[in-house]
């Protein structure tokens, strides 16, 4: 009888660990059942819909993104110009301060050669040294 029962605690042990796994499987069911009804509204979602969708989403981005694009461009172009303009000014007065200069010199020049030619043609004495 000892061998008996030892076989009927067997049995017994082997029938709770398969219940214990059919109770786990069907709770593995239940838990999976939500995200099974979530695949399947998913799918029966057109897909044509979603991606119409999903391409006026990045057709929008695009448009918002070409525009300040054009903002930004018009705003370099804009600052390039008074750059240029700035730079136009600034050679402008160069050029009219060197024709100051020049205007300047020639007419001290012109001074000079007055001088010179007043210098050659007064008589010259020594008034250092000996006369010769």
């Amino acid at each position: 009888m000892n061998k008996r029962q030892e076989e009927k605690e067997r049995l017994k042990e082997a029938y709770k660990k398969h219940y214990r796994s059919i109770l786990d499987a069907q709770e593995k069911l239940r838990q999976s059942e939500p995200s099974r009804r979530i695949s399947a509204a998913l799918n029966q979602i057109k897909q044509s819909s979603l991606m119409e969708e999903m391409d006026d989403m990045v057709r929008k981005v695009q448009e918002k993104a070409y525009i300040a694009e054009a903002r930004m461009e018009q705003a370099l172009d804009a600052r390039f110009e008074e750059e240029v303009e700035r730079e136009k000014a600034e050679m402008n007065k160069k050029y009219e301060a060197k024709k100051a200069v020049e205007a300047i010199r020639a007419e001290m020049g012109d001074v000079y050669k007055d001088n010179e030619e007043r210098a050659k043609s007064m008589p010259q004495k020594k008034t250092i040294g000996k006369p010769k």
